[in-house]
């Protein structure tokens, strides 16, 4: 295929970037990065303004450094034999970490299920489905620095598990279009492929995000912390299976 028409057809070269993008975002390197954001919006999150601004600076934050990745910023220190290791452990870690806060809100969830009082759980009860609002509100008040430090410790975050998540193998298709880039291809087509990537590689932190939101919604509180301490159950218990397993392999 010449070189004009790939100019004129971008719209269709492009999609493979974006599907391998997600292929390579729905792995459990991937997948922990947005339990990671569920934890952070649960802290934080204690009104629907905070979990989107916030939610939304973890995204960017993650989009950024995925950016840089695909060019190769990170290639010193990604492939080092310590950095390799350190991020082994580190995961391994929050694998065990993950099943056990999956058991947990299992136990939550059958001793809300029969009692109804949130003071019986192991884990609180996340910010965004605080019930009384006083409790909300005693939250909510902070100095400009404290808001500037959780705004940082967003972007924080969103890079450092993005980098961590870079320890799943991707496909060859970015390697080629970065080879393409690095040998003088057209430089629109390979940033945008790269853009289209990064963005799909998020897509399980948007759902996670768009989860929370939902839920954070719902007037029926009760109804809501049961969906929350299923679902949490379910993600946090596979995803650290999963984790186990690749590190393990």
């Amino acid at each position: 295929m010449g070189h004009g028409h790939l100019k004129n057809n971008y719209a269709f070269v492009l999609l493979p970037a974006f599907t391998v993008g997600i292929k390579d975002g729905i792995n459990p390197c991937g997948l922990a990065s947005a339990l990671i954001l569920i934890l952070y919006l649960s802290w934080i999150g204690y009104t629907q303004k905070r979990v989107f601004t916030f939610g939304l600076l973890f995204i960017m934050a993650s989009i950024v450094t995925q950016f840089g990745l695909v060019q190769g910023v990170f290639d010193v220190f990604l492939t080092a034999p310590t950095s390799i290791s350190l991020f082994r452990i580190l995961y391994f870690l929050m694998a065990l970490g993950f099943i056990l806060l999956g058991a947990i809100n299992i136990f939550d969830r059958l001793q809300y299920g029969k009692f109804f009082n949130t003071k019986l759980f192991k884990c609180k009860v996340p910010a965004f489905l605080r019930i009384h609002e006083a409790e909300r509100t005693a939250h909510k008040r902070g100095n400009v620095f404290r808001v500037i430090g959780v705004m940082l410790l967003a972007v924080v975050i969103g890079a450092i598990v993005t980098l961590f998540a870079s320890l799943y193998p991707q496909l060859e298709y970015i390697f080629i279009i970065h080879s393409y880039y690095m040998a003088g291809g057209d430089m629109n087509f390979a940033l945008s492929s790269f853009a289209q990537y990064c963005v799909a590689t998020v897509l399980p932190q948007i759902f996670a995000l768009i989860v929370v939101l939902i839920v954070g919604l719902m007037r029926e509180k009760r109804k809501a912390i049961l969906y929350y301490k299923s679902i949490s159950a379910a993600l946090f218990l596979s995803v650290g299976i999963g984790l186990l397993f690749f590190l393990l392999r």
